[in-house]
């Protein structure tokens, strides 16, 4: 009998042992490669972005919502013209429930100074629970976030939680999503603490933004829309008593932060408008909250079919205007000085604006802006922008056979760039090995065979 109870107890002290270690396997599986119902790219890279930048407080503004914002709002615009950083946290087809709890996440862990909403109809009303997709993508958005009280409070009762069980576990944790994937093998990422992320189709990719580059909606369609009644949103259906307390909750732990908000009702390409009531009652309560009308003043952009590649998303040259008008309004309600920049001046041609970005986690690319076509003079002539790096050795092999200690790009400024009301741009996407933490210095010049001119180059300081 004691032999028996002998094998007993040692068969199930390895049973209990192999378990332990099943579970330590298990662990180690969800930890590292985090098979959830996977992921955004784009916005685990701005989240992870943000939390590795934050120990040098390099952010001062978010923008939280969904395709809305990132297709529109073009962080390097208010970078060159205000000198703030701004990163996209959103996700695709993120409700605006969801984008609170991200934000009051994004507070507690970083100093964010303004934090933007989009508030279209779409962005604020609750789908219907036959609606798979859309609660897919929310629990897909809310597994990045850390669990907390807040997803648990403001989830309860808006997520239908009885049809979309793991969904709603999954939204709840990342690790408890990992569970419950594990058998979704297609899923299974090395997690890191940094991710790279670049997306085709686009003029550049910046900060969460999309510049986007696809095609545009068809001519008889954009006339219809664009010239047809206004859609009037109906404010007192989409605002419910939970929505409102949520919102007015996350005003008022945003102003124990001294940040600022900003609600914005995206441009569409059909008339549109929201009622004022509820947007009155909370900035009646809310000193610290503001709210931008994109639809007004239409006639002041310049649009055509080729601005909106559907209803509510952009090509980039309206992202272009839709930015600079969001840019005038928070300096004039915040005070704050457009970047005082000198003009860079080559005798007979000068530039408005030059901004360029070197991020090895993105894409890197370069804008030029002018107002004016370049003289006869300069007919033949190519204007180049030239990167030099610290350490030569990083330029391609071909350029160090030929002794070269750039690497140049070229461009002819009457023909290569994107006309925007009196605006010329031209932007270039391109693959470098420089970067911002190998680059010595940028110089640009007009370059021809046998040049009379000698124009003066120009060098740009690096920031």
């Amino acid at each position: 009998m004691a032999v028996n109870n002998k094998s007993l107890y040692t068969f199930s002290f390895k049973a209990a042992v192999l378990f332990f270690l099943l579970l330590i396997i298990l662990g180690i599986i969800v930890f590292l490669f985090k098979p959830g119902l996977g992921s955004d790219d784009r916005y685990v890279f701005a989240l992870n972005e943000l939390k590795e930048r934050n120990l040098n407080k390099e952010y001062q503004i978010g923008f939280f919502g969904n395709s809305y914002n990132y297709t529109s709002l073009d962080p390097s615009l208010i970078k060159s013209r205000l000198g703030l950083n701004a990163i996209h946290l959103n996700s695709s087809a993120q409700n605006i429930r969801v984008s609170l709890i991200s934000a009051k996440q994004a507070l507690i862990e970083n100093d964010l100074k303004y934090v933007f909403f989009e508030i279209s109809g779409s962005s604020v009303r609750k789908k219907s629970p036959e609606a798979e997709k859309h609660w897919f993508f929310q629990a897909k958005a809310l597994q990045e976030i850390p669990f907390s009280f807040d997803k648990v409070k403001y989830t309860w009762d808006y997520f239908p939680k009885d049809i979309y069980r793991k969904y709603y576990i999954s939204g709840m944790s990342g690790y408890l999503s990992g569970v419950f994937n594990l058998n979704n093998r297609k899923e299974y990422k090395f997690i890191t603490k940094r991710k790279y992320w670049r997306e085709k189709e686009t003029f550049f990719n910046y900060n969460g933004f999309i510049g986007k580059k696809v095609k545009s909606i068809e001519k008889k369609v954009f006339e219809e829309k664009f010239f047809g009644e206004t859609y009037k949103e109906k404010t007192e259906v989409l605002w419910t008593k939970d929505l409102m307390a949520q919102m007015n909750d996350f005003i008022s732990f945003a102003e124990t932060k001294g940040t600022q908000v900003v609600l914005t009702y995206g441009l569409k390409v059909y008339p549109s408008s929201m009622k004022m009531n509820v947007i009155n009652d909370l900035m009646a309560n809310h000193k610290n909250l503001k709210y931008l009308d994109l639809n007004t003043d239409r006639d002041k952009y310049i649009i055509d079919e080729k601005s909106f590649y559907d209803e509510a998303h952009y090509n980039y040259p309206l992202s272009y205007q839709v930015t600079n008008r969001l840019i005038d309004s928070i300096s004039k309600w915040y005070t704050i000085p457009f970047k005082g920049k000198d003009k860079i001046d080559f005798k007979i041609h000068e530039l408005s604006d030059f901004f360029y970005s070197l991020d090895d986690s993105q894409d890197k690319f370069l804008r030029i802006e002018y107002t004016e076509l370049p003289p006869r003079e300069l007919e033949g002539y190519k204007f180049v922008v030239g990167f030099y790096p610290k350490d030569t050795t990083v330029l391609p092999e071909a350029l160090s056979q030929r002794n070269r200690i750039s690497e140049d790009h070229y461009f002819d400024l009457s023909k290569d760039y994107i006309a925007i009301g009196d605006k010329k741009i031209i932007i270039k996407k391109f693959d470098s090995n420089v970067s911002i933490n190998n680059l010595d210095k940028i110089k640009m010049c007009f370059y021809k065979r046998g040049d009379t001119l000698k124009l003066p180059s120009y060098n740009i300081s690096i920031d």
